[in-house]
């Protein structure tokens, strides 16, 4: 597939991109695998376990699986490209206007009724995932499990790590003359602190955040305030709220909250490199594993801990539809907005998805801000 059209359709996506890694993912199995059939319920599934085992923005790491596997490594960086670039400009034209008007409050309630629209698009994308891809009680059992453990506060990475080894004990402990092998690369990004320069430093800083981010987009947070805060006083913790802030407001991936910080730090040359600080590492993930990928689904030993990887992976996105109601539901507008979706992705009118009706819902929320 041409590399130019595997940009346009991601970059597309990166527009209307609203919710967050798991509403994101949401649309591309919506997108990709209903709509436009490049890979199969199954293989997208095993992308996601996969995403989950190592660091980065989730859903950005689906958009480079999904460019590799159609364009190789030039497809990886062109959905890459298109995928991030808008949230990239908004996130910076964001920041801009936030320095200037000190208040962005009014571009929250621009969106107050898009959320519960997203709800539901996640709510039908768990539902298509359980019924083609989950297969006997050891996989319900383990979607249960990883739901409970999410809800009582269990770190992603140690559910998905945990069910996976427990479901390739039990499926394969009984066999003889398995053998262990390590899948991960080891990768530290110590080796530009020795370089001084405060731009090249301020790179190094979101590249090593990049490199050991897990557990979803807002532990940028709490990574932006060790060292931009406490350890380099490069910005204020105010200032890194304010860009986890705009992150959520944007489409695409909320690091581009790294966009805003590094505009805030350095102007347009921190944007730019903040930005490629936090998805390098990704890239470089991706660009590692994903040719193995289809290698450990054929693998017994391999099949059986992404068996499991993947039914804990439905079992957090329950968890995540959890939290997103109890946050999102505050009031009748809202229940009818979620009701409403559920409708229109079961009904499908005139052939019309989930994105179409996004546009909707974002006309709406203009109408009655």
């Amino acid at each position: 597939m041409a590399v130019f059209s595997i940009f346009k359709r991601f970059f597309y996506l990166g527009c209307i991109a609203f919710g967050g890694p798991v509403a994101h993912i949401s649309l591309m199995q919506v997108e990709m695998v209903e709509k436009e059939k490049w890979v199969d319920e199954k293989q997208f599934l095993d992308w996601i376990g996969m995403t989950q085992l190592i660091p980065g923005p989730n859903s950005t790491e689906m958009a480079m699986h999904m460019g590799y596997h159609r364009g190789g490594f030039g497809g990886l960086l062109a959905a890459s490209f298109g995928f991030i670039f808008p949230s990239f400009s908004i996130s910076l034209l964001f920041t801009i206007l936030l320095l200037s008007l000190e208040d962005i409050g009014f571009m929250n309630s621009m969106l107050w009724l898009m959320k519960p629209a997203i709800l539901g698009i996640i709510f039908q994308s768990v539902f298509n995932l359980s019924r083609k891809c989950l297969r006997g009680g050891l996989s319900w059992g383990i979607v249960g499990v990883s739901f409970v453990m999410s809800v009582l506060g269990g770190s992603p990475v140690s559910i998905i790590l945990g069910m996976g080894a427990f479901s390739f004990f039990l499926n394969v402990f009984r066999l003889r003359g398995f053998r262990f092998f390590s899948i991960f690369p080891l990768f530290y990004q110590d080796f530009l602190d020795f370089l001084m320069q405060p731009l090249i430093v301020f790179f190094g800083i979101f590249l090593k955040m990049g490199a050991v981010l897990y557990g979803g987009g807002y532990v940028l947070t709490a990574l932006s305030q060790k060292f931009l805060v406490e350890e380099t006083s490069i910005l204020q913790l105010n200032q890194v709220l304010d860009a986890v802030l705009i992150g959520q407001l944007t489409p695409g991936p909320i690091l581009t909250a790294a966009t805003a910080m590094g505009y805030m730090a350095h102007g347009v040359s921190g944007a730019v490199l903040a930005t490629l600080g936090i998805f390098l590492p990704s890239v470089f993930f991706v660009w590692c594993l994903h040719p193995w990928i289809g290698r450990f689904r054929k693998n017994l030993y391999t099949a059986s801990f992404l068996e499991g990887v993947n039914a804990a992976a439905l079992g957090l996105m329950l968890a995540v539809c959890m939290t997103f109601s109890k946050t999102f539901l505050l009031d009748p507008m809202r229940w009818c907005v979620l009701i409403a979706s559920l409708v229109w992705l079961w009904k499908k009118p005139w052939g019309l998805g989930g994105v179409s009706f996004l546009f909707i819902v974002l006309i709406l929320s203009f109408l009655v801000i």
